[in-house]
C-alpha cells in the first residue's frame, strides 16, 4: 500500500502513448496510489479520449495554464528543438505544494515510461529514506554530459569547465521522485522550479536540443552541487523502469534534417543533431567540440543521415 501520487502529462504528439500509459497504470491496481494527468495542449478530439478513460478509471485530469508563466514555458510557442520543458518542474512543484498532496510521495513519469509494482515499490521505499530520486542518463566525462549541457547554463551555477567536463553527470528527468517532506526533496525541487522560470538559465541564448538538455541540465547541475554541499549520495538505479515506449509517430520539424557526426577512420556515428543544412550542422558540432575549423576537419566529418 502506497501513499503515492504519480504524475504524467502529454500534448497531441503523445496522445496514443498517454492513453496506453493510463491503461497500463490501472492494470497494476496500485493501492492508495493516485494518478494525476496534465493536459499540455490536447485538441478536443484527444481530450475527449482522455475524458472517456477518466470515466472508466477515475483519475485527476488538469489543464496546464501557460498564461500564468513566462513565455518560454509555453509548448505552443517553444517546441521541438526549442522546447524548454519547464512545464515539468512547474507541475511537480505545484503538486508538491498542493495541500491535498501533503505527506504523499510524488513520482513524475513521462508518458512513455512503463513500469510494474516492483519498480514502483523500490522507488517508493527509497524515497521514504531519501527525499530525491532520478536515475542516471549519462555518466560524467561522456560526449552527452559534456556537449549536451550548454556552457552558459553550467557557468550560471558556478561550475568550472573542468568540473563540467570531468565530474558533471546527467540524470534522466523523465523519471523523478520527490519526498517534499524532506529537506533534500524540498531544496532540490524549489531550486529546480525557480531556475526553470528563468529563460536565460533553462534555455540560454544559442541553445537548442542540439547542444542542451534544458530541464534535465539544470536538474543535473542542482543535484550534483547538492551532493557536494551536503556530503550526500543519491541512488541512480532505474529499478527496471522502461523508457521511450512512445506509440505515436515521431514528430519532426519541417525543414530540419538529421546530420551525424563521425570520427575519421572510425566508421561509426557518434552523435546526431537536426539542422537545416550541412553548414549549420558543422557549425553546431564545431561549437560543441570547442575547437577550430581546421582541427575539426582533421578529426571529424558530418554526414546527412537517412
Amino acid at each position: 500500500m502506497f501513499n503515492l501520487k504519480i504524475i504524467t502529462a502529454a500534448n497531441d504528439n503523445y496522445i496514443l502513448t498517454l492513453l496506453d500509459f493510463i491503461h497500463s497504470f490501472f492494470r497494476l491496481s496500485l493501492n492508495l496510489t493516485t494518478l494525476i494527468v496534465y493536459d499540455l495542449g490536447l485538441n478536443n478530439t484527444n481530450k475527449d479520449l482522455v475524458l472517456e478513460l477518466q470515466k472508466l478509471y477515475s483519475f485527476e485530469l488538469k489543464t496546464f495554464d501557460y498564461d500564468i508563466y513566462p513565455e518560454h514555458v509555453n509548448l505552443n510557442l517553444y517546441n521541438g528543438l526549442y522546447c524548454s520543458y519547464a512545464f515539468k518542474p512547474i507541475i511537480i512543484y505545484n503538486e508538491a505544494n498542493n495541500k491535498s498532496n501533503k505527506g504523499s510521495i510524488l513520482i513524475w513519469m513521462d508518458s512513455a515510461n512503463r513500469f510494474d509494482i516492483q519498480n514502483i515499490s523500490s522507488i517508493y521505499n527509497l524515497l521514504n529514506n531519501k527525499g530525491f530520486y532520478s536515475p542516471y542518463s549519462n555518466q560524467a566525462n561522456t560526449i552527452e554530459s559534456i556537449e549536451l549541457n550548454h556552457p552558459s547554463c553550467v557557468s550560471y551555477f558556478g561550475l568550472t569547465k573542468e568540473e563540467h567536463h570531468t565530474k558533471l553527470f546527467s540524470i534522466s528527468a523523465n523519471l523523478i521522485g520527490i519526498n517534499y517532506e524532506t529537506t533534500e526533496g524540498k531544496d532540490i525541487l524549489d531550486t529546480w522550479y525557480n531556475s526553470s522560470l528563468l529563460k536565460d538559465v533553462i534555455m540560454p541564448h544559442g541553445s537548442s536540443r542540439n547542444n542542451h538538455r534544458q530541464d534535465q541540465t539544470i536538474l543535473s547541475i542542482i543535484v550534483y552541487l547538492y551532493q557536494i554541499k551536503n556530503n550526500i549520495n543519491f541512488t541512480y538505479d532505474n529499478f527496471g523502469v522502461k523508457f521511450w515506449n512512445k506509440l505515436d509517430k515521431p514528430t519532426t520539424q519541417i525543414g530540419y534534417y538529421p546530420f551525424g557526426l563521425f570520427k575519421k577512420n572510425y566508421n561509426h556515428c557518434i552523435a546526431i543533431i537536426f539542422c537545416k543544412d550541412l553548414d549549420e550542422a558543422r557549425n553546431v558540432y564545431i561549437s560543441r567540440k570547442g575547437i577550430n575549423t581546421n582541427d575539426f576537419d582533421r578529426l571529424f566529418y558530418v554526414s546527412l543521415q537517412n
